[in-house]
């Protein structure tokens, strides 16, 4: 019994399977017998991938007529154009929400790594989502955020022809093919305004909201199409189909940014990245990833030439940065070469409870006070009367706690910052220069020498103004130890009673502003009290009344 033609085809397909898989030959074309009612189309429908490709089966077998084939005639399809198996993709890099519909199904579902996907699934990703996925001749495609693609077709022909085409609604695909070794082997992305077509290449396919699309080649070959015109892409070439319109001239892309001002270490955030200008260019994508492969890329944003890019809320590690240029029409031109960039952030400085910024001070004697860190084992703190802290006048280092009090800052503007170092000696970096002033107080009013009569002591000193108040001091030393009177007087004038003993007694005042602001004691000035003692005064009076009594 003669072997079908569907059993031959099976058996073919079977043993480039295996072949493949062992890599011993390569598979050969396959050979069928016509039989009873077959024609060209029955045929291609039974036996190829595109049943519309039969007048290639026809000039494969030189047929002169395609529609005149007889049963026992044996016709050649090539390897190329027959049905294939099914190739599936294989997610080998997963970041953020990305989520996947497998086929014959409905609902969403996380994807994970290493999940396969087949023909028909249905893949988005979200704000900061990105996917690779890898297919088994070595090709990759990368889904940027915010993508949505479906893949319509992946089949394998044989050991090394590949037809994979994608649907791809929104987004960005960065697609790095192998070169195709097969005749057959094709990619095909579709959006809705456009097609791009490539056999081993490496190429952007962009779509946005509006259904423009962009397509860019960095390596290769590709042939880009819209509204029936397609034009053919070489390697630094890029072009733009808007909707419903045709496919513009291959433009040439722009050169990347080269970066400038780079540090080998940023402990600050946030990160300032700024390039040398390009010629034409409308803005710059700049991306800092983890990894030279940028697949995880953790910032990304756009700027306008002249511009930085800024970057915040990243963990200290080593990142790569990289920019690419985009021309007034959207086409980005190759990624630059990734530059190291090393971020260490901790132990960040602390924050300051006291003092207040820009506040004002009545004392000389200043507390400094901050919130403990929890990575920090000491802190540095610097106290000038510059804001470059140049020169500072408090450079103290090491500090194990969290406050520190001075007294020898004087009235005037000052300025400060503090930062923090690891148990491993980093130092961090410093806190933003913050500043406070100390306040001169008020004058010591200068006193006239103190004055007296019998029973009365006066003194009088200098007016410093409406509101002000006076602090009188009277004491027994000059150091005013000992005490005799103290008082707060409202008029600069004071009126007391002698004292009743004897010796030299000491006076001064200062200044009380209206907030209460006291200023220095004048310079202490003195007079002297002098009494008879009391048995001095009782003799002559014992002596005087005996001399009455004689006399009379």
């Amino acid at each position: 019994m003669k072997p079908s033609a569907g059993w031959i085809l099976h058996a073919v397909m079977w043993t480039t399977v295996l072949a493949g898989s062992q890599g011993l030959v390569r598979a050969e074309d396959l050979r069928i017998t016509v039989a009873e009612g077959d024609s060209l189309a029955t045929l291609a429908e039974k036996y190829l991938d595109e049943s519309g490709d039969w007048p290639a089966v026809a000039r494969a077998n030189d047929l002169r007529d395609p529609n005149l084939i007889y049963p026992g005639q044996e016709l050649v399809i090539p390897e190329h154009l027959l049905k294939g198996l099914p190739a599936l993709g294989t997610a080998v890099f997963v970041k953020g929400d990305v989520q996947i519909i497998h086929p014959h199904e409905h609902v969403w579902e996380p994807l994970e790594p290493g999940e396969e996907i087949a023909a028909g699934s249905r893949i988005r990703t979200g704000a900061d989502g990105g996917l690779e996925i890898s297919f088994e001749d070595g090709s990759v495609c990368f889904l940027k955020p915010e993508t949505s693609l479906r893949i319509t077709r992946a089949r394998k022909r044989g050991i090394d022809h590949f037809v994979r085409d994608l649907f791809m609604e929104l987004g960005r695909i960065i697609t790095r093919l192998q070169k195709a070794a097969g005749g057959g082997s094709r990619f095909h992305i579709r959006t809705p305004s456009a097609t791009a077509a490539a056999r081993g290449t490496d190429f952007r396919v962009s779509a946005d909201r509006r259904r423009n699309t962009r397509v860019e080649v960095l390596h290769g070959t590709v042939g880009a199409a819209g509204r029936g015109r397609e034009v053919t892409l070489e390697a630094g070439e890029g072009t733009l189909v808007r909707r419903g319109g045709a496919a513009i001239e291959a433009r040439k892309l722009l050169e990347p940014p080269v970066p400038e001002g780079l540090q080998a270490a940023y402990n600050k955030l946030p990160l300032e990245f700024r390039f040398q200008p390009v010629s034409e260019a409308a803005s710059y994508r700049v991306m800092l990833a983890v990894g030279t492969g940028l697949k995880d890329v953790v910032r990304e944003v756009r700027i306008e030439p002249g511009d930085a890019a800024r970057m915040t809320d990243l963990e200290d590690g080593q990142y790569f940065l990289t920019a690419q240029t985009a021309d007034r029409l959207g086409l980005e031109g190759p990624p630059s070469d990734p530059v190291p960039v090393r971020v260490r952030t901790s132990p960040v400085p602390p924050f300051m409870q006291y003092p207040p910024d820009r506040g004002e001070h009545k004392a000389t004697a200043v507390e400094f006070k901050w919130l403990r860190v929890g990575d920090a084992a000491s802190y540095h703190l610097q106290v000038s009367q510059e804001p470059d802290m140049a020169q500072p006048v408090e450079d103290r280092d090491g500090m194990g706690g969290v406050e520190f009090k001075t007294d020898r800052l004087s009235p005037g503007r000052y300025f400060f910052r503090i930062r923090s170092t690891a148990a491993d000696g980093y130092r961090g970096a410093w806190s933003d220069i913050q500043g406070f002033t100390i306040l001169p107080p008020p004058p010591a009013p200068p006193a006239d020498p103190p004055t007296s009569d019998r029973g009365r002591i006066f003194m009088r000193w200098q007016d410093l103004g409406p509101g002000m108040t006076y602090h009188f001091q009277m004491a027994r030393d000059m150091e005013f130890r000992t005490v005799v009177h103290d008082t707060t007087v409202d008029r600069p004038e004071i009126t007391l009673d002698k004292p009743g003993k004897s010796g030299t007694y000491h006076v001064r005042v200062s200044g009380i502003a209206p907030d209460g602001y006291e200023g220095r004691f004048s310079p202490s000035q003195s007079f002297k009290v002098r009494r008879f003692p009391c048995w001095i005064a009782g003799g002559v009076a014992t002596v005087t009344a005996i001399i009455l009594i004689i006399v009379l």
